[in-house]
């Protein structure tokens, strides 16, 4: 399944994809070295006219002719290295081995130096000291057996993966069904005849022979986001992942394609896990790739597996949300959101509409796969940050799509009751809330009831009816009331605040999206004030 995959190499590193080489120069003395690429071009399958070396063959007319020696173009020769004459010494491999194993103190170059490991696999033994599984496949949260963290291709997106952490524990963390495609039956062409390659969202389940892919342009709703709640913080030593709802993820990338894609992730590092292709053949990561990588090699006709564990950066100041147009580029949607957009209304992205009257290839749909008009509205993005492939044609073309980091509001406090006038009020201490939650309870704080919601959103003012209301600017410190008509004495109150983050539009009206129910994904993260009780 995998056919042109290259696992027999020295060193394979992608575009952006980096590593820390050491390399012993004491017997090379007054000698000049090369530093030469063997890799195809493209990768993997190789297309001869993108292919330039010095003395390579005359591809003339359909391609370039030979590379004269010290002329370009070469995608070959990268680096020359003149080692000074004289004598050197001798590197100690050994004592760098012994440097990075585990130390009973826990002073190993890489146990120390580097966040924990987030699955447990035998490669990291002598890292850490572990004895974690070669073989041993958990397909169950329930598995008693050693785990070896290895994801196997009838594992779909949903379904928990079971691993063992360095706590000696084991967790399941369900998988995130990414797609990836690079070939014209599933992408399409854009205006100027050039092939798109898209990343998306696997269909779940999978069907047998189709492409299971619903790919998205960088426009479409996020579909990645983040609950950073839990997540570790950048000024404590983070810890071994101790709970599955942390906000940790894991991603299973399936690639129906051509080309090695290096997809770089931003604002975090990943675990690359292992590969699996589509015939179930399980493939552990390069020695080069065990560690936290920032750039994974995703090859076609495999799967790729990853895991994150993002550490949140602590600021000195509130960040509030990103919010903005799903295309800045283009006019704010002015037509009728009760009603499927007609030919010529203004912001309009993507219609399935559209595609089904004028017979336009496949039609947008949203992350289920279900077929979706989408119009340009605002969205509150979070903490914005982006995955995207890095071969640059492929990054400037649109295979790119936003992960939202959810940032928790601070909790807000100064929460007082007046009995007199059924009034509650209280202090807002974030930026970025969306919406504060007022709850009640009456058996002394074991069961809570929502009394009421205030928004922190307001309508677009340039098209007020038709919109999604979009988050307000607020500054800390304003004074926010509720009245509940029913205030009990000696009741409990607390304010919720929340921030929800994702696309609120409601895709389900089969009158405008042509869809059964749902749309894309939001999470809101909260921060409770303190209890107070009413008199």
């Amino acid at each position: 399944f995998d056919v042109g995959n290259v696992d027999k190499h020295s060193l394979l590193l992608a575009p952006a994809e980096r590593a820390d080489a050491i390399v012993d120069f004491s017997k090379f003395a007054g000698k000049t070295l090369i530093l030469y690429n063997d890799a195809p071009a493209a990768f993997p399958a190789r297309i001869a006219c993108y292919d330039y070396y010095t003395g390579g063959p005359d591809l003339r007319p359909a391609c370039a002719p030979s590379t004269l020696p010290g002329y370009g173009p070469n995608t070959r020769t990268i680096m020359q290295v003149k080692i000074r004459s004289g004598s050197g010494k001798a590197f100690a491999l050994k004592t760098l081995q012994t440097a990075f194993g585990h130390k009973a103190n826990g002073s190993g170059v890489f146990e120390e130096g580097q966040h924990p490991i987030v699955v447990g696999q035998a490669a990291y033994n002598s890292a850490y000291g572990s004895s974690f599984a070669a073989s041993g496949y958990c397909s169950s949260p329930n598995s008693t057996i050693k785990c070896d963290g290895f994801v196997r291709i009838n594992q779909q997106g949903g379904q928990p993966f079971t691993f063992d952490t360095l706590r000696g524990s084991k967790l399941s963390i369900p998988l995130e069904p990414k797609a990836i495609h690079d070939e014209m039956n599933s992408t399409t062409f854009d205006e100027f005849g050039r092939m798109q390659a898209f990343l998306g969202i696997t269909t779940v389940p999978a069907t047998p022979g189709l492409t299971n892919a619903n790919l998205h342009p960088y426009t479409f709703p996020q579909t990645e986001l983040i609950d950073t709640t839990n997540l570790p913080k950048a000024d404590v030593k983070v810890t071994p992942i101790a709970s599955a709802s942390d906000g940790t993820q894991i991603w299973k990338v399936t690639h129906n394609g051509v080309d090695t894609h290096p997809i770089h992730f931003h604002a975090m590092d990943v675990q690359v896990l292992n590969r699996v292709t589509w015939d179930n053949i399980v493939i552990p990561p390069d020695a080069t790739e065990l560690g936290w990588k920032d750039t994974v090699r995703i090859s076609p006709l495999e799967d790729t597996i990853v895991a994150m564990r993002p550490v949140i950066p602590t600021l000195p100041f509130d960040l509030p949300n990103s919010v903005k147009l799903l295309s800045p580029m283009l006019p704010e949607f002015q037509g009728n959101r009760d009603a499927p957009p007609q030919l010529g209304d203004a912001g309009v992205l993507a219609s399935a509409t559209w595609s089904d009257l004028l017979l336009l290839g496949i039609p947008p749909s949203n992350g289920d796969g279900e077929p979706v008009d989408i119009v340009n509205h605002y969205v509150n993005y979070g903490a914005e940050y982006v995955y995207h492939c890095h071969i640059l044609s492929h990054e400037e073309m649109d295979m790119m799509r936003p992960v939202s980091f959810v940032l928790a509001p601070k909790a807000p406090d100064t929460l007082a009751v007046d009995a007199g006038t059924n009034t509650l009020s209280w202090t807002d201490r974030s930026t970025n809330e969306t919406a504060f939650l007022v709850q009640k309870s009456e058996d002394g704080g074991t069961t809570w009831a929502d009394v009421g919601t205030v928004s922190r959103l307001f309508l677009d003012p340039l098209n007020a009816v038709l919109l999604d209301p979009v988050p307000l600017p607020n500054t800390a410190g304003d004074t926010v009331t509720l009245t509940d008509p029913a205030i009990v004495a000696g009741a409990q109150y607390r304010v919720v605040a929340q921030n929800t983050v994702g696309d609120t539009w409601d895709y389900a009206d089969p009158n405008v999206n042509e869809i059964v129910a749902g749309g894309f994904p939001t999470v809101t993260a909260t921060a409770k004030s303190a209890a107070v009780t009413a008199p």
